[in-house]
């Protein structure tokens, strides 16, 4: 049994990928005002290494499992599989036609290195799962993310709309509880040269609740 273990650092499975081990906020993925902390263990379970760290890059389950801890999402789905806000303030707002949305994000929430989230990373990140010439093994896994999608932008720094070239009903749940990823880094990547940038291996900057530390593959 491969398993993760989390004690201030997070060793991922089989791919013994270490990360700090902090609240959900330290990285922006919780309420500005929480306090972060520390320590506490975690053991998860995997039966393969994951073979990226990369989310544009991931089309096996151990990289998803892996990375998830590492990257947030505007909405993600609570214990009872109901869609709720993660860096998104409250649901959307969805135009009469339904095919414009305007999701605000929360202020406070940070990446690992101190600097806001925005809008910025959401449109960036849109960007690049649209690219026509992103090289990833993931590449076909973002169509029903893109084809709906006429055009993101950031009306500010915080405030992203969705234009949709059609009425999709599952916008909420398939499109908008997908990762993002920090524009700083992934921004400046040519999405050609994605599949061999060196961040696939050690991401630099995330903002999920774990941050990384280090990779030591192979591990039981």
């Amino acid at each position: 049994m491969r398993r993760w273990f989390v004690n201030r650092r997070l060793s991922l499975g089989a791919s013994g990928l270490a990360v700090a081990g902090m609240l959900l906020a330290a990285c922006g993925n919780g309420p500005a005002s929480t306090t972060v902390k520390e320590g506490g263990t975690m053991t998860y379970s995997l039966d393969a290494d994951a073979q990226t760290l990369n989310p544009f890059e991931s089309s096996d389950v151990p990289s998803g499992r892996a990375w998830q801890f590492m990257f947030p999402n505007l909405y993600q789905f609570d214990k009872n599989l109901q869609v709720t806000p993660d860096l998104a303030e409250g649901m959307p707002q969805i135009s009469s036609d339904k095919k414009t949305w305007t999701v605000k994000i929360r202020k406070g929430a940070k990446w690992s290195d101190g600097t806001a989230i925005t809008a910025a990373d959401v449109v960036s990140t849109a960007q690049i799962q649209a690219s026509s010439s992103l090289d990833t093994d993931a590449a076909f896994d973002w169509s029903p993310l893109t084809d709906p999608v006429k055009g993101v932008t950031a009306k500010d720094e915080n405030t992203v709309v969705y234009t949709l070239s059609e009425v999709f009903a599952p916008f909420l749940a398939v499109n908008l509880t997908g990762f993002i990823a920090p524009a700083s880094v992934y921004g400046k990547i040519d999405p050609a040269k994605m599949r061999t940038d060196p961040s696939n291996d050690h991401p630099t900057v995330t903002g999920g609740p774990f941050r990384y530390d280090k990779r030591i593959t192979g591990q039981e």
